[in-house]
């Protein structure tokens, strides 16, 4: 009945809500009156189903980092994909072993403004989870997903990284891809003469 989509949203993960919760209390934000279970479409196979259940647990809050509050837009509790661990020719396989386990999705604002303090929010969001003593540790456990931009690129959305060492890395190099991209571009607009 699933794959119809006729089956109805099960009983979420009690225990996930509640380290939700808590994760929410310690952002300074504030739980949602009702929780709505949402279905994102998936369409790499990583999701049996086709779909991934998503809910809003909190909306607002913030993270203090160093002098400045970086705010909080929500706090979500997902359930996490397979993991991908083979692509030959046409054939893609996935690992189920991850497949719908609760994860909590924090989406901070748009306001971090260097390489540095996107590594720091994300020590200071990691060291917040970790202190309910209710998280998985380990490489893989806690997932970073970048959304980066310039002025006059493209916000650009770098998914999955694994290691806190890598954040600043990640983000100094995709600017440093962009602002190569906006050269070139400047480049070839001055050797063109009409549109």
């Amino acid at each position: 009945m699933v794959e119809m989509d006729e089956e109805p949203p099960h009983k979420l993960n009690e225990n996930a809500v509640n380290i939700c919760l808590e994760a929410s209390i310690m952002l300074n934000a504030k739980p949602v009156d009702e929780i709505h279970v949402m279905r994102k479409i998936v369409i790499d196979g990583s999701n049996t189903a086709g779909f991934q259940r998503t809910c809003i647990i909190a909306l607002g809050g913030n993270v203090t980092v160093g002098e400045k509050k970086i705010g909080i837009q929500s706090i979500s509790l997902e359930e996490d994909a397979a993991r991908k661990i083979g692509d030959k020719d046409d054939l893609i396989t996935y690992r189920l072993d991850r497949l719908s386990i609760p994860l909590i999705e924090i989406t901070t604002t748009p306001e971090i403004y260097s390489p540095e303090e996107a590594e720091n929010v994300a020590f200071a969001l990691g060291r917040i989870l970790r202190s309910t003593r209710k998280m998985r540790r380990g490489l893989g456990t806690i997932r970073q997903d970048l959304n980066i931009s310039i002025n006059d690129g493209a916000l650009i959305e770098v998914k999955g990284i694994q290691e806190l060492d890598l954040v600043a890395r990640v983000v100094e190099v995709e600017v440093h891809r962009q602002l190569g991209l906006l050269k070139i571009a400047s480049e070839l607009t001055s050797r063109t003469r009409t549109k």
